[in-house]
């Protein structure tokens, strides 16, 4: 894997200019018969402008070509954004943009992540092809207490299956909407409370993609978390969270290909921590735990999306002890 990045600046424009290429042996460790190879080539260009001044238009396109034995694409991705700070307290954004997932094993880049504050990087199964459409406004009430509101839309071509073996091999065809509003409130210098509310729906047509690959047909989700934290000038802090999250999962019965009646999960978690920040930003050490009640519940994660086989779901149905610790040189 290889990348290179070319960057000028002046007072009102700047531009980020990239290639990149990489090639992927899928036997390198000897799990696969036989060994297959995967190879992208990437060249883009984005360009942040400044005209008028309380505006900031981002302006980019992207080249990729994919050779692998999920999918060979040859992909012009347009992106297209736009800040606006209407006053020193209320700026709007929105972006539209067309994204191709590369393979896991060279998944970091150089590449500009985000298109006005919308990010690029989604853990999509590779050469997943997707086209978002997002808009957000962002508001400074005071000192104290800042808000906002933010809404996304992807429409994604997601491939199934390999070439070599085609009566096996589907593109799904999928839509996923988030919707979010935020509130930070800084009450005092030692006490920070956060709430945020995020309503996300997946919708996918692909009926083999439900059968073989557990893929449901529409799942819905609302969450609900609020979080209080309280900080001292020694270094210690600790916080409190609760989140309220409901579910409904809509799919195929394998054994009849019919639609399930719907399926619908409510829970409330309490998760708590504390840690230490040491001197002069050397580093974190922290101790969470997660539902700390030891709730159980059904949940339905999001991992099916990446097609790796990993599962990392935002809510385990059990209590779970997490420690972290960050040093800094």
């Amino acid at each position: 894997m290889a990348e290179a990045q070319l960057l000028y600046k002046t007072d009102q424009f700047n531009v980020i200019t990239g290639l990149g290429a990489y090639s992927v042996d899928n036997n390198f460790f000897g799990f696969q018969q036989p060994s297959t190879t995967s190879t992208q080539q990437i060249a883009y260009s984005y360009a942040n402008i400044k005209i008028p001044n309380n505006f900031i238009w981002t302006v980019g396109l992207s080249y990729e070509s994919d050779d692998s034995e999920t999918a060979e694409l040859n992909e012009l991705n347009p992106k297209l954004g736009v800040q606006w700070a209407i006053n020193d307290r209320v700026s709007l954004r929105a972006a539209a943009f067309k994204k191709v997932k590369r393979a896991f094993a060279v998944d970091q880049t150089i590449e500009p992540t985000q298109v006005a504050g919308f990010n690029q990087l989604i853990d999509d199964r590779e050469m997943t092809v997707s086209k978002n459409y997002g808009a957000g406004l962002d508001i400074r009430f005071n000192d104290q207490l800042f808000g906002g509101l933010e809404a996304l839309k992807r429409d994604a071509q997601i491939p199934f299956g390999t070439l070599d073996v085609p009566e096996f091999y589907v593109i799904e065809n999928s839509q996923e909407y988030f919707y979010r509003a935020y509130l930070y409130w800084l009450p005092s210098p030692r006490w920070s409370v956060t709430a945020s509310w995020l309503y996300q729906t997946f919708e996918n047509d692909c009926t083999l993609c439900q059968l073989f690959n557990s893929i449901p047909a529409q799942l819905n989700t609302l969450s609900l978390p609020v979080n209080v934290q309280y900080f001292t000038p020694s270094g210690f802090f600790a916080g409190l969270g609760i989140v309220y999250v409901n579910q409904d999962i809509q799919s195929l019965d394998p054994a009849s290909s019919t639609v399930l009646p719907t399926q619908n999960e409510d829970f409330t978690l309490v998760n708590a921590g504390l840690g230490y920040r040491f001197p002069k930003r050397w580093g974190i050490i922290a101790l969470q735990a997660n539902n700390l009640f030891d709730r159980k519940f059904h949940f339905q994660d999001y991992s099916f999306q990446n097609g790796d086989g990993t599962v990392n779901p935002l809510y385990f149905p059990e209590r779970t002890i997490i420690s972290r610790l960050v040093l800094n040189f």
